[in-house]
C-alpha cells in the first residue's frame, strides 16, 4: 500500500478505494479515481519496482478476500 502511495503519488484514500478490476493487464496498469480532481479517472502505469510485490499480494489475498477492495481492514 505505501509502495503504491509512494511510486504514484496517490493519497491514501485513493489507495484504499483501488478494486481488482482496477489492475489493467499483468499488473502493468491501475486505474485510479483522484480525489483532488474531482473523482477523474486516470491510468498509472505501474511501476516494475512495484510489481513483484504487488503480484505476490495479489495472489496471496485470492482466497482471503471478502469485497473487492484489494487492501481492506482486518478487523
Amino acid at each position: 500500500m505505501f509502495k503504491l502511495m509512494y511510486y504514484l503519488g496517490l493519497r491514501v484514500s485513493e489507495v484504499c478505494r483501488i478494486q481488482y478490476i482496477d489492475i489493467v493487464g499483468d499488473c502493468e496498469q491501475l486505474r485510479v479515481t483522484l480525489s483532488k480532481t474531482n473523482g477523474t479517472i486516470k491510468t498509472r502505469v505501474i511501476p516494475e519496482a512495484v510489481r513483484p510485490d504487488l503480484k505476490h499480494y495479489l495472489f496471496a489475498q485470492k482466497y482471503f478476500r471478502t469485497n473487492d477492495y484489494i487492501f481492506e481492514p482486518d478487523f
